[in-house]
């Protein structure tokens, strides 16, 4: 895709739908045993989406 960043200022690739085969990808991170980490910080009333926020991550 050329409408999107697909990485951040400090290198971090951003995966968005349609700008890599999955399939590919998928097989890579098996290969590679790769393990993906989510560190969250929330203040004051973004704490209520937090829950779902984290149940969604999971699943996608």
């Amino acid at each position: 895709r050329k409408d999107v960043l697909v990485v951040t200022p400090w290198l971090a690739p951003i995966v968005w739908e349609g700008t890599l085969n999955i399939d590919i990808l998928n097989e890579q991170f098996r290969l590679q045993n790769t393990t993906i980490g989510l560190t969250v910080f929330a203040i004051k009333k973004y704490v209520a989406f937090l829950k779902l926020f984290l149940e969604t991550a999971e699943k996608h």
